[in-house]
Order: C-alpha cells, then sequence, then structure tokens
C-alpha cells in the first residue's frame, strides 16, 4: 500500500526531517510540508524507503529514541 495525501500544502525544507508514525503494519511519514504518505511494514527494507526512513524521527509503540 502506498497513500499519499497533502493535509496543509507548504513548501518543504531541507533541514526539516519528515516524522515516520508505526501503527499497525504500516508506517505513516508525514513531511514538513503536511503531505502524508503510508508504506507498508513489509516494504521498509526496499532502498528508497530505507533512505527516507533515515532521514525521520520516529514515533509510536516500537520507537527507540
Amino acid at each position: 500500500m502506498h497513500l499519499t495525501r497533502s493535509v496543509f500544502p507548504q513548501p518543504v525544507r531541507e533541514k526539516d526531517n519528515p516524522l515516520a508514525i508505526l501503527s499497525g503494519e504500516n508506517i505513516y511519514v508525514v513531511y514538513p510540508n503536511g503531505k502524508v504518505e503510508a508504506i507498508a511494514l513489509q516494504l521498509a527494507h526496499h532502498s528508497p524507503i530505507e533512505k527516507l526512513l533515515q532521514r525521520c524521527q520516529f514515533w509510536g509503540d516500537l520507537a527507540i529514541g
């Protein structure tokens, strides 16, 4: 599953990192511009997604800070 939805469109600033929220079988990535992307947990180890997640701050039951 790959879902993209803009909630509060704003320009993305390079210094702002997205927030990744762990929920059930999905990871929801919330970008600073309000765009939200749902990524199936089983796809998290694919190279482009893995690189995206390395930039994210995590929030959720399994988040390690």
